[in-house]
Parts: structure tokens; C-alpha cells; sequence
């Protein structure tokens, strides 16, 4: 092999052999390379907007990971024994914070500010009532934290060694080993019994605005992660058999909304006050979105991670400079 230039050495000091990935440093990737680079090699963090949505997120996720974990010495159907109001409560102690909520019959209304707390705690009631605890769950394990290696694509394997040598690589793809590793965290790991063939399935809480956006979380990135990669993570550790794997995603959302106390009829339709069937029915509070992933579908999924590790490794190194893409903005889910 040829000698390294200095270049060549001080890349193999920066970087990992296998560097570690995750969903949120690929989101912000994939959305512009330039975010990219300020946040998560200068360490810059621009001035984001106001993140009381995201700390409502962050509890309504604790709400339910604390409820569907099993106490110690119980099956996946046991529910805890916690009351999900008193996590809640425990999560917003002291807070005094307005959220917006939205009228629940027009997603394009003028949003109300309201007490966050109470807001929650309305909202766990009607999750409860809407999805009754989920019977038909086997819950695997509680929210947690994974780690899966990410091999070289088939293109990848057939690079020259000093492609990779000047991404940083001390050893080429045909020698072997991983790109990179993934980590990131899984919401709820369950068997899903209510479609009768116990299904693993990967659950993932969120709260939104509205129910414009969701189609398309059917063909979200960052959650197909979870269903290509977490497979082998549950295998080894026991939580599923060699011929099972995980083939879907479930997204629970709720729409951060005041519950609907108009009158209705025996249909399930809204009425008005003269007794007539309202026009405006109103939007979901509360309704899940299947994100499906066969093999094929995986084995895609995890070869598209391995291309955006080599980009970022020759963005790192100098090989391939900084482009802006597209322009980062906050959603409405968190």
C-alpha cells in the first residue's frame, strides 16, 4: 500500500473506524447539509423557536412508556399499576406553561392558547377511552436505547481502498467490518396479537396540531430506521425468535385539541343546537398511522444509511464541500 500523506493520517486520527449515526443527525442531514454541519460538527445550535411543544412531547412520551412497561415479574399484556395522571403531574410540577391547542372542528382556526397541564391531562383521558390500554399489545421491552451495525452497500463494496483511506477509513469495504453504527432509541417494542399473527411491530408516540402532514409519515425516513434496524438488536437479547422480525411501525398520535362536547345522535354525528347534523364534523383527536416494511423494503432502508454515512465522512474530510439542500424548519410533530 502506498504511504499515507499527512492529510490521510490526520482523517484515520478524526474519525472512528466505524462511526456512530443517528436518526436525528441523518434527518438534519438529509434536510440541509449545511444545518448539518453547524450543529453537529461545529457544535452550533441556531436559535430555534420556543420549545414548548417539544417539552410537551417529551412528557406525553414518558406518560406512556411508564403506563405499557410491565411492573418486574409480569407478562407484556400487564399494564403498570401507575396511574398515567400521576406521571404526568410528577412531569409538569411547577410548570406554568400556555401550549396552543385548536378548536376541534377546523384544523385551520385561529389556535387558542391554553394551560398545558390541563391540556395533558384531558388528552390522556381520551387516549385511554379511545385506545382501552390496547389488550391485543405484548409489549417486549420498555422505550429503549439501540445500537445496530450498518454494513457497506453492494456499491460500496466495490470502491477502491483509497476512497475509503481519504474518508477516513484505515481499511477498504472488501476487508470487511461496518460503515457505521446506529443508534437511536425505540419507543415501545411490542407483538401486535390484534391482527392474529403477533406481528413485531415498533410503536412510536407523538403529539401534533393537526392531521394534514401524517400521510406522508408513512414514507418517513427516520421511522423506517427503526423497523430496518432494530431487528438484530431484539434478537440478541432474546426478546423475539430467529424467524421473527421487525416488519412495521405504528404511529400514535394525538392531536393536541380540547375534547368535542357537542351533543350527537345515534350515528356518532355532531349536532347543532337545533338538533340537526352540524356540517363541520370535526378532525380526529386521536388515530394511528401503520407504516409497513417488507424485506426488500429494509435492506433498501439500511443501504440508504450506509450512502449518507459515506457522504457525511466525505464531507468531514474535505473530499466533498458543504451544499445547501434544502432550509431547516420546526414541524408540528414532536
Amino acid at each position: 500500500m502506498t504511504e499515507l500523506t499527512s492529510k490521510q493520517i490526520f482523517d484515520l486520527r478524526q474519525f472512528r473506524p466505524i462511526p456512530l449515526v443517528r436518526n436525528s443527525e441523518r434527518e438534519d442531514f438529509n434536510r440541509c447539509h449545511q444545518w448539518w454541519w453547524w450543529r453537529w460538527q461545529m457544535g452550533l445550535v441556531p436559535a430555534m423557536p420556543k420549545q414548548d411543544a417539544l417539552w410537551f412531547g417529551t412528557g406525553w412520551h414518558l406518560v406512556w412508556a411508564e403506563y405499557y412497561t410491565p411492573p418486574p415479574g409480569k407478562d407484556g399484556f400487564t399494564r403498570s399499576d401507575k396511574n398515567p395522571h400521576d406521571t404526568w403531574d410528577e412531569f409538569t410540577k411547577d410548570a406554568y406553561v400556555s401550549i396552543a391547542a385548536f378548536p376541534y372542528f377546523d384544523e385551520d382556526a385561529e389556535q387558542e392558547w391554553v394551560d398545558a397541564v390541563a391540556l395533558g391531562h384531558s388528552m390522556i383521558d381520551g387516549q385511554l377511552a379511545k385506545w382501552n390500554s390496547d389488550p391485543g399489545w405484548e409489549v417486549l421491552m420498555p422505550e429503549q436505547r439501540f445500537k445496530a451495525k450498518i454494513p457497506f452497500n453492494t456499491r460500496q463494496q466495490g470502491m477502491p481502498l483509497s476512497h475509503w483511506v481519504n474518508l477516513g477509513y484505515a481499511r477498504g469495504a472488501n476487508a470487511g467490518g461496518y460503515i457505521a453504527e446506529a443508534v437511536g432509541t425505540m419507543d415501545l417494542p411490542i407483538r401486535d396479537h390484534t391482527d392474529g399473527k403477533g406481528t413485531i411491530t415498533i410503536l412510536d408516540w407523538k403529539t401534533t396540531r393537526d392531521a394534514r402532514n401524517m400521510k406522508s409519515m408513512n414514507k418517513d425516513n427516520q421511522f423506517g430506521t427503526y423497523i430496518a434496524v432494530t431487528t438484530g438488536f431484539l434478537r440478541k437479547h432474546g426478546l423475539i425468535h430467529e424467524d421473527e422480525a421487525v416488519e412495521r411501525g405504528i404511529i400514535s398520535f394525538a392531536r393536541k385539541a380540547k375534547p368535542d362536547d357537542r351533543p350527537q345522535n345515534e350515528l356518532g354525528q355532531y349536532l347543532n343546537k337545533d338538533g340537526s347534523v352540524s356540517q363541520r364534523q370535526g378532525l380526529p383527536r386521536y388515530w394511528r398511522e401503520v407504516v409497513q416494511r417488507n424485506k426488500a423494503n429494509r435492506l433498501r432502508q439500511v443501504a440508504r444509511i450506509a450512502d449518507d454515512v459515506e457522504h457525511m465522512q466525505a464531507i468531514r474530510s474535505g473530499v466533498m464541500p458543504i451544499t445547501v439542500i434544502g432550509v431547516h424548519s420546526q414541524t408540528s410533530v414532536t
